[in-house]
């Protein structure tokens, strides 16, 4: 699990359903789109594991995917 914001501001909520290595993670978030990257310019590596889950609602489009385990936190982003 991580979150990024891109050169234009955007923020990117990340959550991969598969264990993935630390340095592949980064090198995902930095390497620019042209390269099949996402071109972060700042990210944070969560490390959710298995508590990771997400809720999305943005206009017509809805996302939920449950954890695996109960969570004592959240981030929100509006």
């Amino acid at each position: 699990t991580a979150i990024g914001i891109d050169r234009l501001g955007q923020v990117y909520l990340i959550v991969s359903e598969q264990a993935l290595p630390i340095r592949r993670l980064a090198d995902v978030l930095r390497r620019p789109e042209s390269d099949g990257g996402l071109g972060l310019q700042n990210a944070l590596n969560l490390d959710g594991g298995s508590s990771s889950q997400v809720y999305s609602r943005i206009r017509q489009f809805r996302l939920t995917v449950p954890s695996f385990i109960t969570i004592p936190s959240g981030l929100g982003v509006f």
